[in-house]
């Protein structure tokens, strides 16, 4: 079950790819000029995504900034793995040449066709190597 709720966020990397697009688009219209500040709700939704996940990227900021809502409903919906899992962190993001199936799931999901992001792929094989 725990590969099915961690495979499940596949869907997540089309705002990885939408949103900054987005800020393009309204940068380009002269409806965004510079990040906002965070709000208060803003901020503590960060702090749960860090301290649950151990890590902040920056392609979060717009997202988080744009739609703090869906972002929180992301990280509750993402984080359940982490919270009721029974793999360790590193096996959620684990590729080492002895993986199961199980421990290949954070690294294939981002090496997949809506994610082929080299950052994103490295950055799981980076965190299953502590």
């Amino acid at each position: 079950m725990e590969v099915l709720e961690l495979s499940a966020t596949l869907g997540i990397h089309a705002m990885n790819i939408g949103v900054p697009v987005l800020v393009e688009v309204l940068q380009e219209k002269g409806l965004r000029t510079a990040p906002a500040p965070l709000t208060e709700y803003q901020e503590q939704v960060k702090a749960d995504f860090t301290a649950t996940r151990g890590y902040w990227h920056p392609f979060w900021d717009e997202m988080l900034e744009l739609d703090p809502e869906l972002f929180a409903a992301y990280t509750e919906f993402s984080s359940h793995p982490w919270h009721h899992g029974t793999l360790a962190p590193r096996s959620r993001s684990s590729s080492t040449s002895r993986s199961t199936p199980r421990r290949r799931t954070c690294t294939s999901r981002d090496s997949s066709c809506t994610s082929r992001t080299r950052s994103a792929t490295a950055r799981h094989r980076r965190r299953s190597s502590r």
